[in-house]
């Protein structure tokens, strides 16, 4: 009675299943609920320990300079930030671009040395491997995709720089209108090979190999806070462009007011965002060869020399030195260079619109010293009753002024008819006699 027979597994048939016997105390039904609670319960505890040891690390470590709220994690005082794009792009600044993994891609694209090795040298080939594996994964671990706070991916970093060069060439041509907050420099070691394979393959199939004929040129895009992230992460590709005057795609311009002002589409051009900022890039684009562009255009023209191969760019007028802006219709056709922030000046920015003065009592009628600004229904009411009585006079003067002139019609009838009837008389007596 206190051992329970168990015929095990259920899913074969019963010569071949295994018989066991099983001490009925020991026996009792799984309970996966159970082990649930306890999974969260321990999760929970956790969770609230972390907690509770912030709170203490914030209160005690407050006195002692470091681990409060208004320091990292490695006890740097926090920076304040003064704009909202340096809170949003806060996970993309660094101090220094990191250029290990370029050096290492052309260690490994070098031919590898043939060496006369000896039974002593083998331990050192074994070294040389571990260092070389030690090395490779680290390069990975270094380019593992990272992530904001949002969870979105990161492929990029960018490097606050000074930039005085592009600073004196965005003041010549906006003729210091805008004020320029900060300028950043881009590092995407994706984009650069896409761009540099972009260019091998127009060089190669479109420009006969022609180098010169790539026209690289530098010209400035502008785009909102939130494309900022998407190009300078993936990169200019085609599912980010949009409709412009001259085709649809990505639009760059010679010269930075008019990338502000959206010069050709004023109605699609960006506003500023919450902070009164505009957000511009400068970057490297291969311009090639251009054909004139219309408003519904999806893909440029095909050249005349080759049917199948279709210009480059798009243009808003021909020849090239008269245009203002190219539109381009391929993927990583251009590269982000540097991210500029701008700022309108006080002294440009457009007058608030003020109100004229309400209308007052005085403006009726009197204009006294003591004027009062608050409405007074009685003066309205005279000026009202005033106009009604004009109104009325002029509607009697009116009517006295037909009456007159229905008489005097009627005095002219009576007279033509006496001069009618007298003109008959003497008719009659003509004839009598």
């Amino acid at each position: 009675d206190e051992y329970l027979q168990i015929s095990w597994p259920i899913t074969k048939p019963i010569y071949q299943r295994a018989i066991l016997w099983a001490n009925i105390d020991q026996c009792a039904k799984r309970s996966k609920k159970k082990e649930k609670e306890l999974k969260d319960k321990s999760k929970f505890e956790d969770k609230f320990t972390a907690k509770e040891n912030k709170k203490s690390s914030s209160i005690f470590s407050g006195i002692f300079g470091k681990g409060s709220s208004k320091y990292d994690d490695d006890g740097a005082p926090k920076q304040k930030h003064q704009y909202k794009f340096e809170k949003l792009w806060r996970d993309l600044v660094v101090d220094q671009f990191d250029k290990t993994a370029d050096k290492v891609d052309d260690d490994e694209k070098k031919e590898p040395e043939i060496v006369i090795s000896v039974d002593d040298d083998d331990e050192k080939k074994e070294n040389d491997d571990k260092d070389k594996k030690s090395k490779k994964k680290k390069n990975k671990e270094q380019d593992e995709i990272r992530r904001t706070r949002t969870g979105e991916e990161i492929l990029c970093e960018i490097l606050k720089i000074n930039g005085s060069s592009i600073k004196t060439e965005f003041n010549k041509q906006s003729s210091d209108k805008f004020d320029i907050c900060s300028i950043y420099e881009v590092s995407n070691n994706f984009i650069e090979e896409s761009y540099n394979k972009r260019k091998k393959l127009i060089q190669q199939f479109s420009l006969n190999g022609d180098s010169e004929k790539l026209n690289e040129t530098k010209l400035w895009y502008s785009l909102s806070r939130d494309q900022v992230f998407k190009i300078i992460n993936n990169g200019f590709r085609r599912k980010y462009g949009r409709s412009n005057s001259m085709g649809f795609g990505h639009k760059f311009y010679k010269n930075a007011s008019d990338a502000i002002r959206g010069d050709g589409d004023i109605g699609n051009s960006y506003k500023s965002d919450s902070d009164n900022m505009k957000y511009l890039l400068y970057c490297s684009v291969i311009v090639g060869e251009s054909c004139l562009g219309h408003r519904e255009m999806k893909i440029p023209d095909q050249k005349p020399n080759k049917s199948y191969i279709m210009f480059e760019t798009s243009v808003d007028m021909l020849p090239l030195d008269k245009n203002k802006y190219f539109i381009i219709f391929q993927d990583h056709q251009a590269i982000p260079l540097n991210i500029i922030c701008i700022k309108q000046k006080q002294s440009e920015q457009p007058k608030a619109y003020v109100p004229k003065k309400p209308i007052t009592s005085s403006s009726f009628g009197q204009h006294g010293k003591n004027r009062s600004y608050d409405f007074d229904p009685s003066i309205f009411l005279q000026h009202f009753n005033a106009g009604a009585n004009q109104q009325q006079q002029s509607a009697q003067q009116q009517a006295q002024q037909l009456a007159a002139l229905q008489q005097a019609q009627l005095q002219q009838q009576a007279a033509l008819q006496q001069a009618q009837q007298q003109a008959q008389a003497a008719g009659d007596n003509n004839a009598q006699k």
